[in-house]
């Protein structure tokens, strides 16, 4: 019996005795390798309710532990018990690991992996002995069960649940071509609001380099706006089905102190760029979605759903300083 049915096998048997759950709401998380743990750590510190002025039970005594095994803290007996009380994660729920590049998918049972306590990449060593806000609170995933993943990249996204919200269908890595006259029947049928630019107080621009990519029925239209020197600060997307003369996205993508652009793969030089836009039904049961527009140094990146109805979906990344 594999992981995901001793969960659903477990979590039948409490529903048998009594206990409902409630919808499953769809969280996202990143993971990131930690080495020499030979693990992928997924952080929930963002969903992490706990008040900083009573940290009790939260971790052991870390000047009994000594600065060198507190790097790293497993949380076991009770301390696991309160973590997963702050976090709301259940013994019964699984863990889905889904790669967007190999579209490979794993799902392991909650209560067969560690919870840990990472500290902080921005902790001073000085500020010893550390308390609980300078620790990530998360789960372990150990590079030996994820046969066939590049450990060396970080490409998942995690769901923790009861159910796996993932379609495992193949994402589309977006290869842009430049606009030609020929897009222009369809491109003119997009209705702009340009009160945009005044909405995110965009500075002075002009549009510069304008790229389209064709999927199905829905056109992807891409505008670069350059600033007076010429320099790319943001990206315009509008994605529109022309079949059904509908608009099912109208982002913009802005450099600010914490975000800078994702380079473009178009046609002639995708050999260049290890980095794509992705864009395919991520989603069961969801409409389609696209990103990977924006790096963060601050703050979290957002999946764009193909339905203007829809919000974006943030994906959790403990992204602190």
């Amino acid at each position: 019996m594999n992981a995901l049915n001793k969960c659903l096998l477990l979590f039948a048997t409490i529903q048998l005795l009594g206990f409902t759950s409630k919808a499953q709401a769809l969280s996202i998380y990143s993971t990131w390798p930690i080495e020499d743990r030979q693990a992928y750590f997924v952080s929930l510190s963002d969903v992490h309710e706990y008040d900083l002025e009573n940290q009790v039970g939260m971790l052991p005594d870390i000047e009994v532990l000594g600065q060198e095994n507190a790097m790293a803290i497993e949380l076991v007996g009770n301390y696991r018990v309160k973590f997963m009380s702050q976090t709301k994660v259940k013994q019964t729920d699984s863990l889905f690991y889904y790669d967007v590049i190999t579209n490979k998918n794993f799902s392991f049972c909650i209560k067969d992996l560690k919870s840990v306590a990472i500290l902080d990449y921005y902790t001073e060593m000085d500020v010893f002995p550390f308390t609980a806000e300078h620790y990530m609170f998360g789960f372990e995933i150990p590079f030996s069960k994820l046969d066939g993943i590049n450990t060396e990249e970080s490409n998942a996204l995690v769901s923790i649940g009861k159910l796996n919200p993932f379609a495992q269908q193949q994402l589309q890595k977006i290869v842009w071509r430049p606009k030609s006259a020929a897009d222009e029947a369809h491109i003119s049928n997009i209705p702009m609001d340009l009160a945009i630019y005044k909405e995110y107080e965009i500075r002075p621009f002009n549009f510069k380099e304008e790229y389209v990519f064709k999927n199905g029925d829905a056109l992807y239209y891409l505008k670069n706006l350059v600033d007076q020197d010429n320099n790319i600060f943001a990206r315009h997307l509008y994605i529109y089905d022309v079949k059904k003369k509908q608009l099912l996205a109208d982002r913009l993508f802005e450099e600010t102190e914490g975000i800078s652009l994702v380079g473009l793969a178009v046609e002639g030089n995708q050999e260049e760029y290890e980095e794509f836009q992705l864009t395919g039904k991520l989603f069961r049961e969801k409409a389609p979605v696209i990103f990977n527009f924006t790096y963060h140094s601050f703050g979290c990146p957002t999946i764009v759903r193909l339905d203007m109805k829809e919000d974006d979906v943030y994906i959790y990344c403990d992204n602190r300083h």
